[in-house]
Order: structure tokens, then C-alpha cells, then sequence
């Protein structure tokens, strides 16, 4: 008998909190206008989000991983020189392996894979010395009606402000 009185003045207990629980907060949201971060880069007038686009990377991708030897191959991107605002690259592959006994890397010397053209390039690379690109890949470089080079965009900062939408809790009156 006292279990079952015990057990009823429990409940009671719970309904009684839930019928007081009022909840005196709402959720609303705030928008907040931020200058964009580098990773927000406009090519040929389309945004893209460098972060998450599958269309962005090094580019060195698609050439072949391994050499005939069974060997892996590294890719190296090296700016030769400015055509206006184009700058032109040689992309060099090395092809390694690892040393028997003490595991040092070892490099065949680079062997030449192609040209390659690269619009809104920093302007502050040193020529000649081997550099990463994160960049797309767009239409090919054609003068003249003469191919010259598959050609890649770093793209340019976009400057409009981006939303920055937060949901906080206020106070009801």
C-alpha cells in the first residue's frame, strides 16, 4: 500500500513540473554580414567554394601515378614566365622509389610532361622554383587558332558580403 502511495505521489510530482515548466525563450535568427574568407573565388562569373568544389585542385591531376617501371611518380608545377597576365608552367614528373637498406627516397632526375597555362596567378611567385596551385581547369589556351596549353584558373577574392545566419535565444515577454 505505501508502494502504491508512493508511486502515485511520484507521478503526480512529474505532471505537476511539467504543468509549471513554461519555457519563456524563443529561438530566433540573426543575420550577420562578413567580408568573404580566400576560400570564395569567382572564375569566368561563377562563385565557387574552393573548400568544397570537386572542381578544384592541383593541376597535376589525371596524369598517371605510376611510371612503366612500376614506380611512383610526383608532380611538380614550375612557373617559367608571364605572357601578360597568363602565367606559363612546365609540369616536371619524378619519378622515386625507396633505398633498400636505409629507406631514403631516391629521384630519378624530372622529366618534362607539359605546359600548362594558369590565369589570376599570385603575383609574387618566384619563377623557376617549384610551387603548389590550387586552381580549375578551363577552356584551353588558344591564339591565333593554335592550341598552345590546357589551361587553369586560381580565380579571383570575391569582396561581396557573405551571410552568416545564427539562430540565439531571447527572452519572451
Amino acid at each position: 500500500m505505501k508502494t502504491i502511495l508512493a508511486l502515485m505521489i511520484w507521478m503526480a510530482s512529474l505532471a505537476a513540473f511539467a504543468q509549471t515548466n513554461i519555457d519563456h525563450f524563443k529561438t530566433i535568427s540573426v543575420t550577420n554580414w562578413v567580408q568573404p574568407g580566400p576560400y570564395l573565388r569567382i572564375v569566368n562569373g561563377q562563385l565557387y567554394n574552393t573548400a568544397y568544389s570537386q572542381l578544384w585542385g592541383e593541376p597535376v591531376l589525371g596524369l598517371p601515378r605510376t611510371g612503366t617501371d612500376g614506380h611512383p611518380i610526383k608532380y611538380v608545377v614550375v612557373p617559367d614566365k608571364w605572357e601578360g597576365d597568363v602565367l606559363m608552367c612546365n609540369v616536371y614528373g619524378i619519378s622515386y622509389w625507396w633505398e633498400t637498406y636505409t629507406g631514403a627516397e631516391q629521384d630519378d632526375p624530372p622529366s618534362f610532361c607539359k605546359t600548362i597555362a594558369i590565369y589570376h596567378a599570385r603575383s609574387n611567385l618566384i619563377l623557376n622554383q617549384a610551387t603548389i596551385f590550387h586552381c580549375m581547369k578551363v577552356a584551353d589556351l588558344v591564339e591565333n587558332n593554335r592550341w598552345v596549353s590546357e589551361a587553369y584558373d586560381c580565380g579571383i577574392q570575391d569582396t561581396n558580403p557573405v551571410p552568416i545566419v545564427k539562430f540565439i535565444k531571447v527572452k519572451s515577454n
